[in-house]
């Protein structure tokens, strides 16, 4: 049976076939290139299946830029970044404001869906639809009607295997007009390994507060320094009352002096453009607003602060001037704010509790 295969004889050069009779393999020498094949842990913890959070700390300053945003298309429904891609998505003279809440651009973009072109809407399994001519429907009723239909429908109008038809972000019922309401289906989530300041702003289960959380979160040393850097001669409209804006004043004192316009401005998260002094802008939206169109009203206006009276159907609205899906611009969403309420055991940061009582440390029966 050996004659039959033939010998195979190779020519090799001097210097090769040197290069292998001078090269010796031992037992250890062997074990260790086999071990540097193999990636090794220097920690003692055991190996995660999963990798650590590169950020355990979900907080970006609001005087500092955002992080890159992730793709529209990625499937990450509890993340608010990449929920705020999609979002962006929905660009006024691409998707109209006045389309039934039903089928708004947080309803659309928790859902997995983003706007590709005008009234199209697609997802990154590669399914596609649309709501064009919806407004063109002269019966509100009927419109309305139709929207709350599609709006039933987006979830499966996915493809066959997309992750979205199974679980969307959490909160979907979001609007602009009215507070935003919670889900409690996905009450389960939690995300870990969040500061004292992150994990109790970020512990919500609507993705558009979590959202507003992570890139604004309302205490005062976020808020102060970029408060310090907007104008103060602006014809203001309030959205709170004056009880509010003294306390978000007094609040802010503690880090820098702004006035109240200052205050409430950095507060519902206008920061001043990097181009133009005169143009400010919300880093969530991206919408711009030029300071010309709002001067300084000598009759209606203070001359140390610049707001004037909310009656006046004048002056700029600090949270109306927001995009309609902008988690800035959601009617009532500062009600709750530590900042606003004010109060001896108010610090601006956090509430103290009053009721804190001091306890002895116990040891444990099996210490040394």
């Amino acid at each position: 049976m050996d004659s039959l295969v033939p010998d195979i004889q190779l020519d090799l050069a001097p210097e090769i076939e040197d290069q292998y009779l001078q090269t010796t393999y031992s037992r250890k020498r062997f074990r260790s290139l086999l071990d540097t094949l193999v990636p090794t842990s220097h920690s003692s913890k055991k190996r995660r299946i999963f990798p650590s959070n590169p950020n355990p700390n979900p907080y970006y300053p609001s005087s500092l830029p955002l992080p890159p945003l992730l793709s529209y298309t990625v499937y990450e429904p509890f993340n608010p970044l990449s929920y705020l891609a999609r979002l962006r998505t929905y660009h006024p003279s691409l998707y109209s404001s006045f389309l039934p809440g039903s089928i708004s651009p947080g309803r659309l973009a928790s859902n997995g869906w983003f706007c590709s072109m005008k009234d199209g809407l697609e997802c990154g399994c590669g399914a596609k639809w649309g709501v064009g001519g919806l407004l063109d429907i002269k019966d509100g009723r009927v419109r309305e009607e139709i929207g709350r239909r599609l709006g039933e429908g987006m979830g499966g109008r996915h493809e066959a295997g997309c992750g979205w038809r199974v679980l969307s972000c959490p909160g979907t019922s979001t609007t602009t007009s009215t507070s935003t309401s919670t889900s409690t289906a996905y009450s389960s989530f939690r995300p870990v390994h969040l500061s004292l300041y992150s994990k109790a702003m970020l512990m919500t289960d609507d993705i558009m507060s979590r959202l507003r959380n992570t890139l604004h979160i309302p205490i005062a040393s976020n808020i102060a320094p970029l408060a310090i850097t907007l104008p103060t001669n602006l014809d203001l409209r309030s959205c709170l009352s004056e009880k509010q804006s003294n306390n978000l004043t007094f609040a802010l004192s503690r880090y820098t002096a702004p006035t109240p316009t200052q205050a409430e401005l950095a507060f519902f998260g206008w920061t001043p453009h990097p181009l133009s002094t005169e143009i400010i802008s919300c880093r969530i939206c991206q919408r711009r607003l030029g300071l010309w169109a709002f001067p300084v009203s000598p009759s209606g206006a203070s001359e140390t602060s610049g707001r004037i009276d909310s009656e006046r159907n004048a002056g700029l609205d600090s949270v109306g001037e927001h995009l309609s899906w902008c988690p800035l611009g959601i009617a009532g969403w500062w009600e709750g704010c530590a900042l606003l309420k004010g109060g001896r055991g108010n610090i601006g940061d956090l509430t103290i509790s009053k009721d804190v009582k001091r306890r002895k440390w116990i040891k444990a029966k099996n210490a040394a």
